[in-house]
């Protein structure tokens, strides 16, 4: 696995749990942090069987294994077919493999094993249709979002920012991403406020986000964005993260496609590495976001 941050193993890393390593990495994004969790996890005698499939699963996904994924959850609920996490792992990596009926039997499961809250933000995933998403979305309004597990409200809030998005309610979708961002402030959240407010054209917004210079690529790129929209020089940048992601492509590490495809339409645009990129990352994620960047890269061939 190819180390994109270079974080280094200080004490306190080397001394946190695989379930602490795993939460760092979410906020962070930092690639190393993956490697250290795995070590920490070969090296534990804590977790249980169990909690060691869960992490290991978790693991494969943040790495876009999404086959081993998918395997060692199978594993997990075989022996165990009431493990709410598992199934809400396992949720997660059909919706981004792209197998619904996979996903509707998992979120099916989520209601008995978590809540019926998470039940109900699982199936509003689901909502394809204008009526159908509108219709969701009222349903997770109406929910009591209350719950001590900080993770699954930030997931709550993360799906219902999606939908008022996706209805144009632009002020409803940044709120609740906020609110996601208070509970959770992974990079995937910020990195989607950070759309929203680009989509906006509210570049002092977008920057504000994250300011602090990042190499983790969903925000790197995306804060190349809002500084060139405010006329800063960013020429040394881009050349910098172009050797970098080409480095990455050469080695066959294609992670951070998504963003990579993104950095070759919007930033340095190069129709056919960028459909390239976008094609490789439709193979693992077939997210919306997924199929509508291999569409834009398909409309400049």
């Amino acid at each position: 696995m190819h180390r994109h941050t270079g974080a280094e193993a200080d004490s306190t890393t080397r001394a946190a749990t695989p379930r602490d390593l795993l939460q760092r990495y979410s906020v962070s994004g930092d690639d190393h942090l993956l490697a250290v969790a795995r070590q920490a996890l070969a090296d534990s005698t804590g977790a249980s069987a169990a909690e060691k499939l869960l992490y290991l699963a978790w693991l494969a996904q943040a790495e876009h294994d999404f086959k081993q994924a998918s395997v060692l959850l199978g594993r997990l609920l075989a022996e165990q077919p009431g493990n709410g996490q598992a199934w809400l792992l396992e949720a997660a990596v059909a919706q981004v493999v792209g197998d619904i009926d996979r996903y509707r039997r998992a979120c099916s499961r989520v209601a008995l094993s978590v809540s019926p809250m998470a039940s109900v933000t699982c199936f509003a995933r689901q909502a394809v249709s204008l009526e159908e998403r509108r219709r969701a979305y009222e349903r997770l309004q109406d929910l009591n979002a209350n719950t001590d597990d900080v993770n699954l409200m930030a997931w709550h809030f993360s799906v219902r920012a999606e939908l008022a998005w996706s209805l144009g309610e632009m002020a409803a979708a940044e709120r609740d991403l906020r609110y996601a961002i208070a509970a959770v402030p992974s990079v995937q959240r910020r990195a989607a406020l950070m759309d929203l407010l680009l989509q906006q054209q509210r570049y002092t917004d977008a920057l504000a986000v994250d300011p602090a210079a990042h190499a983790v690529p969903a925000i790197a790129v995306r804060q190349v964005l809002a500084k060139r929209g405010l006329g800063f020089p960013v020429d040394l940048t881009v050349r910098t993260m172009d050797l970098r992601f080409k480095e990455w492509l050469d080695a066959g590490d294609y992670r951070h496609a998504r963003e990579i495809a993104m950095f070759y339409l919007d930033v340095l645009p190069d129709p056919e590495l960028a459909y390239d990129v976008a094609r490789r990352n439709a193979r693992l994620q077939r997210e919306a976001e997924d199929m509508a960047l291999l569409a834009r890269a398909e409309g400049m061939q």
